[in-house]
């Protein structure tokens, strides 16, 4: 269990918090007995975490194909493409867009964006410049510490995202467990309908750190020293 504890602060919160969720999750809506149990042994816990790690990881992969490929890479488009975008750029997005994601087409104020493009004029791929800014951020250690824990939050808050998702969709069409005073949280719509509207708050949370993540990564490359050759 010592190895377990000792996982980095990414993971534990990125995958390890995640799997837990969705453990505690089945357990309640599935029956799984997994983790409510009345006895717990070493063994028992070691095991129990083991597989909510992997399960943190495999929930993280389906969470980028269900929605950041679709919704990020799609839709919505790259933070870094909105940030270094034309101010005709950002007014060209349809309203629902506008409306739905509002602050995540915000652009970078133009001296930032002045600064960026001075340190490569002739770059114009802003995906390649995207990965020069994150070299150069990553030899500028508070920055880079602040780039970290964007990034271990947006994907806790994707996967999160995800399994409450899953949650409501595998919660609403279930039955009403019978009890001898019901009430209206008992309802498995009701739970779906929470689940999902805590989705929606959390897909927020994700979009608004993705965003951080790379507005930190493009400042630092803006104001910071240059990246060393080689």
């Amino acid at each position: 269990m010592e190895h377990l504890i000792a996982l980095p602060s990414f993971d534990l919160v990125a995958y390890l918090m995640v799997g837990i969720a969705t453990v505690a999750l089945c357990d309640l809506h599935l029956g799984t007995g997994l983790f409510f149990r009345a006895e717990w042994s070493v063994s028992v816990g070691t095991i129990v975490v083991i597989a909510a790690y992997v399960l943190g990881h495999v929930i993280s992969t389906f969470s980028t194909l269900a929605i950041e490929l679709p919704v990020v890479d799609g839709w919505a488009g790259r933070p870094a493409v909105n940030l270094l975008a034309t101010k005709e750029a950002e007014k060209a997005h349809a309203w629902p867009a506008r409306v739905l994601l509002a602050p995540y087409f915000d652009r970078l104020d133009d001296n930032t964006q002045s600064k960026i493009r001075e340190r490569k004029p002739h770059q114009n791929d802003i995906t390649e410049l995207f990965w020069q800014a994150y070299d150069t951020a990553k030899t500028q250690e508070h920055a880079f510490e602040r780039v970290t824990v964007f990034q271990e939050l947006y994907i806790f808050f994707r996967n999160v995202t995800f399994v409450l998702l899953l949650a409501a969709i595998i919660r609403f069409p279930q039955r009403r467990t019978e009890k001898p005073d019901p009430r209206w949280w008992d309802s498995p719509r009701w739970q779906s309908i929470i689940f999902l509207v805590i989705s929606v708050v959390l897909f927020s949370r994700y979009l608004y750190f993705l965003r951080a993540h790379s507005i930190e990564i493009l400042t630092a490359y803006a104001y910071g020293a240059p990246h060393p050759p080689g």
